[in-house]
């Protein structure tokens, strides 16, 4: 999907943790609406989707804040107004709380 008059803006972070979790399926690339997310799926047994996904742990931040960018310009957002819109995207937050958002969210309050 290289087609920016349908892209919908979304989160570099959140899509990089897609990868890292159903990459080796394409599911991030469904998540993109990208039409070779089904050639993935087909074809995951043979790793190769894989290791496409390991290549793309590296360069899909970069792609999509490239993405990002194109679409401001075409419709005249500013990088703040794009990057708070990135945020918004439902399962950004959900991925969100599930991560604390600090080390110390991680400890039991002191007391008692």
């Amino acid at each position: 999907m290289d087609d920016i008059s349908t892209w919908r803006l979304r989160d570099p972070d959140a899509v990089w943790l897609y990868v890292w979790i159903v990459g080796a399926y394409g599911g991030h690339d469904f998540l993109l609406g990208r039409s070779i997310a089904w050639l993935k799926l087909i074809f995951c047994w043979t790793a190769i989707p894989a290791i496409v996904a390991i290549v793309q742990l590296f360069t899909i931040r970069t792609w999509i804040r490239n993405k990002n960018a194109r679409y401001a310009e075409m419709h005249g957002l500013s990088s703040e107004m794009v990057a708070a819109f990135a945020n918004w995207f439902p399962a950004d937050h959900l991925m969100r709380s599930m991560v604390p958002s600090s080390p110390g969210a991680l400890t039991p309050p002191s007391g008692t």
